[in-house]
């Protein structure tokens, strides 16, 4: 496999080093940018597109007004104003006569800028000294110094053009070329063996425009475009008449709307041809999961009656039905691959120590990976409290912060099948973990780890059964379960006893009001979050930051309280000790980014006040 990788990899590069004006400092940075082979280059949509089918005069410009203009470089000038500053100064001139483009503390531009040059000019038209100046203008050498009679066959002006994301080492005119040479070779029907990119994902699952049109998918119109077409107007949207926005084109649209409406139908066949193969390549993963065999776990009665006399309460109607579904699944001698899915305190941990301990009774062993060390020893904390009276289930817990020495006991037990259960973070997934027999392996928060991740663990056992969970579905986990990827089990009801979630929204001149309110929470022995959508505060942004809050409650608000903070710029050491403090009850407040969203059970806390959530 990796020699097939490395092959594929050399390919690859030779193909990219093969195109005009492609060195290998220019292939890294393709390769930084998805773009191994010279078929990418059709996947690599513009960000944006500039106008320049009619570009100003400079004559015809006014101050205040964005415009763009092409002409001739005439001269470029760089000094410096001090320690600290530098300015560079050109002068642009067309037909109609000649303004100044200016660029502060720019002085690499100066290598990219001659005399003679042929440039497109994006920017505001200011005024300085009753000269007309644009000041850190966007602009693109569109021609070094050759006549204007080519510049008029160029792909980068008189035209709708694309601009592209880009990386360093690589320029938008040099780009713009190679896909333009991608497309002549797609519409030459040039893309075999030196353009495995367009034969391969996502294009190779693409059904052919008969059939389209027959489902329905496709009209019969000329703005419905086959697959070659939707890749060339994705890139060069084609040209419509140009002139005032008044003037009629093709089907009675102006000159605008017209490359617009292309722009658009060819982003919707590109984006039906991705959904397509997403879809199909999601069901194929499916099936080859539904064909594997593994050994079936028996699921009796008996052993459910068993099961459940653990638990110090009866399960809702929503954790019998999931619970149905996973016996369904565990006896039926296919891998279970499930996505349980609930908020926090609806009662998904004990379904999960359900399952777990259906394959402990089956002799096997069960594995539960959580995303951080606060999460996997709440997990280890509840499971070892439902199973106080069994001390026959062997229960561990494994993370980075366990001791070699007490490590390596642990690994040692998992190997030889004495331990039962094991809860941990992706320790679990590290080389030196052998387990004797998997059967089970549970993910919380699913989206949290890679895919390699979900795999590393999968591959401790032979052919285990799968569940994943999560407090917050992600769009991607929703739609590998309509295309059959993952069942699908949802626990909505919440147990008996638990009070309904209350929501108001609070104007700011009832904020000190609302701060009362948390107050009492408080003054009860109850915690509160408090959630705010920065770190540290913006000048781009106004909003509130977690920084700032966290000095404002513990200072000003709440100084009778102990005041935590976390937020994703903290190491997860310090992140796992700041909820840890709080699930502990060290603090009554925490002050939070949206990195709380995994979901951290703390039943004493409250209040979630959430700053700006509008």
């Amino acid at each position: 496999m990796a020699e097939r990788k490395n092959e594929l990899d050399a390919a690859a590069q030779e193909a990219l080093l093969a195109l005009p004006g492609v060195s290998r400092a220019r292939a890294d940075a393709l390769n930084r940018l998805g773009i191994f082979f010279p078929g990418d280059l059709l996947r690599h949509y513009p960000r944006r597109y500039q106008d320049r089918r009619n570009a100003k005069t400079i004559e015809s410009s006014l101050a205040g007004e964005q415009v763009v203009l092409t002409g001739q470089l005439e001269r470029c000038r760089g000094r410096r104003l001090g320690p600290r500053r530098h300015m560079l100064t050109a002068t642009l001139r067309d037909d109609s006569g000649d303004l100044d483009l200016v660029w502060f503390n720019q002085p690499y531009l100066e290598k990219s800028l001659h005399p003679g040059d042929f440039l497109c000019v994006f920017g505001k038209v200011g005024e300085h000294s009753k000269r007309l100046q644009i000041v850190s203008p966007e602009f693109e050498v569109v021609a070094s110094g050759v006549d204007g009679e080519n510049i008029e066959n160029s792909i980068d002006l008189n035209r709708v053009v694309p601009i592209y994301p880009l990386k360093k080492g690589l320029s938008q005119r040099h780009l713009r070329r190679l896909v333009a040479g991608a497309l002549e070779d797609l519409h030459a029907g040039r893309t075999g063996d030196g353009f495995p990119g367009v034969d391969e994902t996502p294009f190779d699952f693409f059904l052919d425009e008969g059939s389209l049109r027959e489902k329905g998918i496709l009209s019969d119109s000329d703005l419905e475009p086959g697959l070659a077409e939707a890749c060339q107007w994705i890139h060069f949207p084609p040209d419509a008449p140009a002139g005032a926005a008044d003037e009629e084109g093709p089907l009675g649209l102006d000159a605008r709307e017209y490359w617009e409406i292309c722009r658009d139908s060819a982003r919707a066949r590109l984006a039906f041809e991705e959904r397509f193969a997403f879809a199909t390549r999601l069901w194929l993963r499916g099936q080859q999961f539904r064909e594997c065999e593994t050994e079936p776990l028996e699921t009796s009665d008996s052993l459910d009656e068993k099961i459940r006399s653990i638990f110090p309460f009866r399960f809702t109607g929503d954790q019998d039905k999931v619970v149905s579904e996973l016996r369904e699944d565990l006896e039926s001698g296919r891998p279970m691959y499930r996505l349980l899915q609930g908020d926090v305190g609806t009662g998904k941990t004990a379904v999960a120590l359900y399952a777990l301990l259906v394959a402990v009774r089956n002799g096997r062993q069960g594995a539960i990976m959580a995303p951080t060390e606060v999460l996997a020893q709440q997990h280890y904390s509840t499971i070892r409290k439902y199973l106080a009276g069994h001390p026959s289930v062997r229960v561990e817990l494994l993370t980075g912060a366990v001791k070699a020495a007490q490590r390596r006991e642990l690994l040692d037990d998992l190997a030889e099948g004495k331990i039962h259960i094991v809860v941990g973070t992706h320790a679990l997934v590290q080389k030196p973990v052998v387990m004797k027999d998997l059967g089970l392996a549970i993910i919380d928060e699913q989206h949290r780890f890679g895919v390699a991740e979900r795999s590393k663990l999968r591959n401790k056992g032979r052919e285990p059964h799968i569940l994943v969970m999560t407090a917050t579905p992600i769009p991607r986990s929703l739609s590998m379960t309509v295309y059959g990827d993952l069942e699908l089990s949802t626990i909505k009801e919440r147990p008996p006893g638990r009070q309904p979630v209350q929501t108001h929204l609070v104007r700011l001149e009832k904020k000190a009001d609302s701060l009362e309110f948390v107050r009492k929470e408080l003054q009860a022995g109850r915690q509160a979050f408090f959630v705010y959508p920065l770190v540290e505060e913006s000048e781009k942004l106004d909003l509130p930051a977690a920084v700032a809050g966290r000095e404002h409650l513990a200072s000003e608000v709440f100084p009778e309280y102990r005041v935590g903070l976390v937020h994703g710029r903290l190491s997860s050491e310090e992140k796992d000790e700041a909820l840890g403090n709080f699930r502990k009850g060290q603090t009554q407040i925490l002050v939070a980014t949206s990195v709380i969203e995994v979901g951290i059970d703390v039943p004493n806390a409250t209040i979630l006040y959430i700053e700006n959530a509008g």
